[in-house]
């Protein structure tokens, strides 16, 4: 198939260090959004993964935690995530 990549580097990283990857906005319902990915996380300082939808409220904009991965992950992993 076709695609991107990301890739980080993770050793040595403080815990303080963070490396965000934004999309462009997507419009449609909840129930016809599906992300999917794969993911690999390897080494001993590797932190967390958090997979989030920023939605629009009365109150302005918000991070929704959508699905999250801690630690060492032996190996690549295919996820699709439905937000509801």
């Amino acid at each position: 198939g076709s695609g991107n990549f990301i890739y980080t580097l993770a050793t040595g990283a403080q815990e303080t260090e963070v490396a965000r990857l934004v999309s462009p906005s997507v419009s449609g319902q909840d129930s016809d959004l599906c992300l999917s990915f794969w993911y690999h996380m390897f080494g001993s300082h590797i932190g967390t993964l958090h997979i989030k939808q920023r939605r629009e409220s009365s109150q302005g904009l918000a991070d929704v935690l959508l699905w999250t991965v801690s630690g060492r992950a032996a190996c690549s992993y295919h996820t699709p995530i439905n937000p509801t």
